[in-house]
């Protein structure tokens, strides 16, 4: 008689170090394992929740049923071991900037941050932004339509590392903003403006001239560009 069990079921009374064993036996296993994780238990393992934090936080995207981490009494554990890279908060209307602003200090290695569609934001959060994450490498703006041109310059100043900025329906945002990112962020390679409907030619030639390594650029809704930009 063919007697068969759900791989999760199996998996809800395995160790933590023996299911990192099972995921080496192939791809498909390795899947499997990674994909059904959906609560990761440190409590038992004090000594080893550092090393696994740092796996967890270095590969999230390995865990994405994970819905409860534990850890408790850990004596290794440190500030350093709960700094995030990542942080999507994309459609999150119930928090306002000042519960977002909060955050910042304690998480200053942030590099990708997401804030798609949170009509709380203002400039003043882009200030907390500048001040905390000089590292920052992807910020979404998209939706956030408080924003203005001295948010953005004051961004652009302190984040030289962004690559990816996202600035969709941001329609209070004009050439200045353009032409403060393309001087400060000389990294940037992916340029989303769709529905700035205030950007004129002006910021084609800022985008031009300052972003040697543009790959991307949105413009769709620019209804003031014209054939000489």
């Amino acid at each position: 008689m063919e007697f068969r069990v759900p791989m999760q079921h199996v998996l809800a009374y395995v160790e933590n170090k023996d299911r990192l064993r099972l995921a080496q036996v192939c791809k498909d296993w390795n899947q499997v394992v990674f994909a059904r994780w959906t609560v990761l238990d440190l409590s038992q393992e004090p000594e080893t929740a550092s090393r696994w934090l740092k796996f967890f936080g270095s590969q999230p995207q390995r865990f994405p049923k994970l819905r409860k981490l534990k850890v408790e009494f850990s004596m290794t554990l440190s500030d350093s071991d709960i700094q995030l890279g990542s942080l999507n908060l994309n459609g999150c209307q119930g928090l306002t900037e000042d519960g977002i602003a909060a955050l910042l200090p304690h998480q200053t290695s942030l590099t990708d941050l997401q804030l798609y569609w949170n009509l709380s934001v203002t400039d003043s959060l882009l200030f907390s932004v500048a001040a905390f994450l000089p590292g920052l490498q992807a910020l979404n703006l998209s939706g956030c339509q408080k924003i203005t041109d001295d948010g953005i310059r004051v961004l652009a100043a302190s984040c030289p590392g962004i690559r990816e900025l996202d600035l969709t329906r941001c329609a209070r945002l004009t050439d200045a903003s353009v032409e403060a990112v393309a001087g400060g962020c000389r990294e940037l390679t992916s340029l989303t403006l769709y529905a700035c409907s205030a950007l004129t030619d002006r910021a084609l030639e800022a985008a031009a001239a300052g972003c040697p390594h543009l790959q991307s650029l949105d413009l769709c809704g620019a209804v003031k560009v014209t054939d000489r930009g």
